[in-house]
């Protein structure tokens, strides 16, 4: 946190010797000799103020943060030959508590519960900074920022959040030329709260037409640091329809990982003339794995899950999606497989449209297993695209170009991408409106 911490830096300009010779003087709680581990030679004045800089941090996570570095420079022959590092460490300081500045909905204890705050504890940049990210990931605030305060011998975190529109409308459609059948367009919409009540609790409802019906639930705070989401959703194909029901249990490795249980039912019907034929209801357990780790420039979210469904025939599914976010390239790979000895309806994975290869129809491909990656390049409003794919044994590939449009009203994006060989006229169009409130 820079407004803790005392940086100095030295004048651009200064001639030096090759190689600067360091000292500390003033330090106590480390010695010089673990303040100097790891650095490489110092040659320039910005290789020591990378030093500088490395050692403020320490202390800062150590419980100093009002350390303070002032350097002395000696000179030879106008040449600087050493630099002295005089350190006043300051007082280390233990929270006795966190007060959150807020103007909105969200509730304080919800605040302080998924932010993972420790009180008593001897202050921590880098702690802090973690609980920042938490809630930031959250996407109900904008900002946060951070102080302390002391009063009556007493040191206390003081939060400055800003919250954002949390309550979140989307509409999104699809439209191509599919010469055999009628059904070339798809449409479907949305509604999710990641603040609902302002308890940063998520609900989500999600309608796709004559397709889907699903509802999620998400509790990150009665066990927190744990969160427990429940999900419901009802898939329609004809004569065919799929109901699951399942809670999922997950729970974090540290700052960067989690953990995921899930269990819950299928039930399957298949219907002759409107008339209920065959159906079943199978139990359903699963395990997965999570990373999310985000910097300035870049940041990367990686999930994989298995899936083992008991019935006459069980069935093991795995599915990884990632985000990796370099500056403005965003790659997003996927790999999807599934393994039974007879394969249902439901069994297969259904690929194309908007959700994965943008220039084919929606779900035009069926299979058992798939790689593939999403590509863009978000530098400016309009951005090009790719798509490319091991379908089955298949590659495929799309390629096509967005438009984007943030506005305090709302958000759209529009997207036209066209299949490998097809023509001009076999390109599809996704439209995407997002509005918060």
């Amino acid at each position: 946190m820079p407004h803790h911490v005392g940086i100095v830096l030295l004048c651009v300009g200064q001639c030096f010797a090759n190689n600067i010779n360091v000292e500390f003087s003033g330090n106590t709680f480390y010695s010089s000799h673990y303040l100097m581990t790891n650095t490489r030679t110092l040659r320039t004045e910005h290789d020591v103020e990378n030093l500088i800089q490395s050692v403020l941090t320490r202390y800062s996570n150590a419980g100093f943060p009002f350390c303070r570095i002032v350097p002395e420079i000696v000179y030879s022959d106008s040449i600087v030959e050493k630099i002295i590092l005089n350190v006043d460490e300051g007082e280390r300081v233990k929270i006795t508590d966190y007060i959150v500045d807020i103007q909105g909905k969200t509730e304080v204890g919800a605040i302080k519960k998924i932010a993972r705050l420790q009180t008593n504890e001897y202050f921590s940049s880098k702690e802090i900074g973690y609980s920042k990210d938490i809630l930031l990931k959250t996407g109900a605030f904008d900002e946060i920022s951070d102080n302390i305060l002391s009063r009556d011998g007493k040191h206390y975190v003081l939060f400055t959040v800003t919250e954002k529109k949390s309550d979140y409308l989307i509409a999104y459609g699809s439209f191509g030329k599919n010469t055999f059948d009628d059904n070339d367009y798809n449409f479907g919409f949305s509604f999710s709260s990641v603040n609902l009540l302002g308890t940063l609790r998520r609900l989500e409802f999600r309608y796709e037409y004559k397709k889907l019906f699903s509802l999620q639930f998400t509790e990150p705070i009665l066990i927190a640091p744990s969160i427990f989401g429940l999900q419901f959703s009802l898939s329609t194909y004809d004569s065919v329809r799929l109901a699951e029901f399942s809670g999922t249990f997950t729970a974090p490795l540290g700052h960067y990982f989690n953990v995921s249980l899930t269990t819950g039912v299928e039930a399957v019907s298949y219907y002759n003339d409107d008339v209920d034929d065959r159906h079943h209801i199978d139990n359903v357990v699963g395990v997965g794995m999570g990373m999310d780790y985000t910097t300035r420039n870049w940041s990367c979210i990686q999930n994989i899950n298995f899936k083992y469904l008991f019935r006459e025939h069980d069935r093991r599914s795995v599915k990884y999606n990632g985000t990796f976010n370099i500056i403005a390239l965003v790659i997003r790979p996927h790999y999807y497989w599934v393994q039974t000895d007879s394969f249902e309806y439901f069994d297969y994975f259904r690929i194309g449209g908007s959700k994965d290869m943008r220039g084919y129809l929606d779900e035009e491909f069926i299979a058992r297993k798939a790689l593939w990656a999403n590509i863009e390049y978000k530098e400016f409003f309009i951005f090009p695209m790719i798509d490319i794919g091991l379908i089955g044994d298949d590659v495929k590939y799309s390629y096509g170009f967005g438009i984007g449009a943030e506005s305090d009203f709302a958000n759209a994006s529009l997207m036209f991408a066209w299949p490998r060989g097809g023509a001009w006229g076999d390109g599809k169009v996704h439209l995407v409106f997002e509005k918060g409130f």
